[in-house]
This record gives C-alpha cells, sequence and structure tokens, in this order.
C-alpha cells in the first residue's frame, strides 16, 4: 500500500533537505514540491492572479499524481508549506479514497530559531520576512485543528528526521 507523506512547515525549517533525503530513503517514492511544480508552468509570475491559476493546476495535477502513485504503488513525498486545512483534507480524501495511507509531518522548531535560520536563508522578491512569518504562524494554528506528527527540526539533523519519518510509515 502507498504512503501519502505531506512534509509540512514553515519556509527554512528544513523541509526541502528532508524531503530530497527522504526520496533517497524510500525505495520507488516520488517526490513532489509546490514550488518546483509553480515554477514549471509557463511564465511564472507572483502576481496573485497567477499564484491563484497555477495553485488550481497544481492541486489537480496533485490529486492525479496521489492516483498515480497509489495505483503504482508507489510512495509519494510532498514537500509544501500548506496551512489550509480544506486543502489538506481534500489531499487525504483523494488518498483514503484510493485505497493509500497518508500522513502528515509537520516539520517545526522554536520560532526564534526559525528566525535565524530565515534570515540566514535570506528573503527574496516572492518571499517576503512578513510572508514567511504569515506561513509560521498559520501552521502554528493549524496544528491545533489537525492530527499530525510532529517533529521538531531544531534538535536532530535531517537525516535523523527521515529516520523518524520512516519509523512511523512502518
Amino acid at each position: 500500500m502507498s504512503n501519502i507523506i505531506l512534509l509540512n512547515g514553515a519556509c527554512g525549517i528544513g523541509k526541502s533537505t528532508t524531503s530530497k533525503l527522504l526520496h533517497q530513503k524510500i525505495e520507488d517514492s516520488f517526490l513532489w514540491g509546490k514550488d518546483d511544480q509553480r515554477r514549471n508552468i509557463s511564465h511564472y509570475k507572483d502576481t496573485l492572479e497567477h499564484r491563484q491559476r497555477s495553485w488550481e493546476m497544481i492541486l489537480d495535477l496533485t490529486n492525479h499524481i496521489i492516483k498515480f502513485c497509489i495505483d503504482k504503488n508507489i510512495d509519494l513525498i510532498f514537500d509544501w508549506v500548506l496551512w489550509e486545512k480544506e486543502i489538506i483534507d481534500r489531499l487525504i480524501e483523494t488518498t483514503e479514497k484510493n485505497g493509500g495511507n497518508f500522513f502528515h509531518i509537520y516539520l517545526n522548531t522554536p520560532k526564534n530559531i526559525w528566525k535565524e535560520r530565515i534570515i540566514e536563508r535570506g528573503i527574496n522578491s516572492s518571499l517576503t520576512f512578513e510572508r514567511a512569518e504569515f506561513f509560521y504562524n498559520s501552521l502554528q494554528e493549524l496544528k491545533k485543528t489537525m492530527n499530525m506528527i510532529e517533529l521538531d527540526s531544531s534538535k536532530i539533523s535531517a537525516n535523523e528526521v527521515c529516520d523518524k519519518i520512516i519509523e512511523f510509515l512502518k
């Protein structure tokens, strides 16, 4: 049975590093990063209208990818910042409807450590500090309303995070 793994967390928390390592460690896995896919949509622009249109396209593609991975018995790893419960519920529904196991892994770290990481990483034109902080705060609220596996990425290495996730999948 396929595992559909949502690796969620704020910008700079270690999702990309962890998801790439996890992808290497899990045989027959598919890595799906929302931001990477959004850039694959022609003429990527960071306007509200384009973000909404590309987001709808990404969600439709994601539902197809979930179905494909379950059909082919491949584990799917999402590398996303996702704070909207309705969208996560939709992903869970698609997974369960098609016979897969859904795991919502939330990488978190204390806010002061997160701020240090964001400053180190740097801010670019499409990600302001205010926007990154909105994501962080929204995810803190989301964890109060959803069942998820929370891992503090400030206390263990990305390899150790991967090993814990693999244990959860068993």
